[in-house]
């Protein structure tokens, strides 16, 4: 994806996406924005490695649906709610 080139996109820490998660949350737009954009190249690694076996998507849907799970994911956080496999 070309676009993904054009971005900022900079590591976060994890105390970092917490606090901006608890802000998206809120409804801080600007916050959920720089934590879904921080996260776009995992999701293209991860849509590259399923595009690579046999599938019926092609890479841009599988990118779009994982943006739309990252999407989800960043307004849906509770930071009540932490797994042990979250990274800290």
């Amino acid at each position: 994806m070309p676009e993904l080139q054009r971005l900022d996109i900079v590591h976060l820490s994890p105390q970092e996406q917490e606090r901006l998660a608890i802000l998206a949350q809120q409804g801080d737009g600007s916050a959920a924005e720089k934590l879904i954009t921080s996260n776009l190249r995992g999701v293209m690694a991860i849509a590259k490695k399923f595009h690579m076996q046999p599938s019926e998507y092609s890479l841009a849907e599988l990118y779009e649906y994982g943006v739309l799970g990252l999407t989800n994911a960043v307004y849906n956080f509770n930071p009540d709610v932490v797994s042990e496999k979250t990274s800290r």
